[in-house]
This record gives C-alpha cells, sequence and structure tokens, in this order.
C-alpha cells in the first residue's frame, strides 16, 4: 500500500466516524468554549476559519461570534486548477454561494490575499504534535508554507489518532478538543 492509499484509507475511515458522532453538539460547545475563552483567540485582530461540513464542528456560531467581538474574519476561496488558496472577508451569510463541489463560499472577492493573524486550520485526523491528514488537496499545507501567524484546530478528541506524515506536512501551534487544549509538541 501506497503512502497516498495509507492516508485515504485513514481520511475515509475517520470521516465514517465523524458521520455518526455521538453527542455532537455537545462536544461542539465544550470545544467552543475553550476556543473563546483562549488568549490566542482573545488577543487576535483577524481570524481564518473555514465554513464548516456537516460532519465538522460547526463553525458559524465562532464566525459570528468573532465579528460581534470586532474581529475581521476571513474564509478560504481554492482556485481548483491552479491548486491555490487563499482567504477573503466574510461579510455575511446572504453573501455566501456554493463552488463547483457544492462547497460554502463568498460571492465575492473582498480583502482576497489577506493573511489573518490566527488561521484556525481543518483536517480529519490529527496527532498530539500537530500533524494532520486533511481532505486530500495539499491547500492547507500550501498555504502554511507561506504563513507566519498562530494556527489552531478545532477537532473531537476521537479524530486523534497515529498519523503519517510526509517533508512538506506543516504543524499546527494548537489543537483544541471537547477534553482539552494541546499545545503540539513539534521539536525544532
Amino acid at each position: 500500500m501506497t503512502l497516498k492509499d495509507a492516508k485515504k484509507k485513514k481520511r475515509l475511515s475517520m470521516l465514517e466516524k465523524l458521520k455518526n458522532n455521538q453527542q455532537k453538539y455537545e462536544k461542539e460547545n465544550k470545544i467552543i468554549e475553550h476556543l473563546l475563552h483562549h488568549p490566542i483567540f482573545l488577543n487576535a485582530n483577524s481570524i481564518g476559519i473555514t465554513l464548516s461540513m456537516a460532519h465538522e464542528l460547526d463553525t458559524r456560531f465562532i464566525i459570528r461570534y468573532a465579528q460581534i467581538l470586532g474581529k475581521m474574519v476571513y474564509v478560504p476561496l481554492c482556485d481548483y486548477q491552479s491548486k491555490q488558496m487563499s482567504f477573503v472577508r466574510y461579510t455575511c451569510p446572504e453573501d455566501l454561494t456554493k463552488d463547483s463541489y457544492g462547497i460554502d463560499i463568498m460571492d465575492h472577492q473582498i480583502d482576497l490575499g489577506t493573511h489573518p493573524e490566527v488561521l484556525i486550520v481543518p483536517g480529519v485526523v490529527f496527532n498530539t504534535q500537530g500533524y494532520r491528514i486533511g481532505y486530500g488537496g495539499g491547500y492547507y499545507d500550501k498555504f502554511l508554507s507561506n504563513y507566519d501567524g498562530q494556527t489552531m484546530s478545532l477537532i473531537f478528541e476521537l479524530q486523534l489518532d497515529e498519523v503519517i506524515t510526509e517533508e512538506h506536512d506543516i504543524a499546527v501551534d494548537w489543537i483544541i478538543t471537547e477534553d482539552r487544549i494541546i499545545e503540539a509538541e513539534v521539536k525544532a
């Protein structure tokens, strides 16, 4: 089995577990509570965050709360031809549309290319060193290779597992679950 196949198998297995995640709403509330009291989130003037899919932690409350606090919120915009991702300003739910893959995106390009102070990085499987298996496109690893802000991931405890890493993988700084806040153990 190739490395790519092994990652794909682990990704698909975890996605199935996430679809059957018991007490998801209660777990989400605990994760969000941890985030909203974390100094990195509190002190940031801008955050980058995905518009979540059904099996992921729902990010819409975080987005709205950050806006109420006066933070600038940015969401991803992917160019599927060049395999590049950039961020645009989140304005309001009425400005959302679906891309060619059915993923929510903003219907504008306001502040295209902004690098938020804090980036909340999605993924499927994580280890306590901050490494992750994402959705397989490499968009976040490419973006993170030129990003110098703080990174966090909001995940369910069940997403912690062994992760197959490659040379280009970039760990996140913090992982927040319903049970704990983990400062990544990456050693330089």
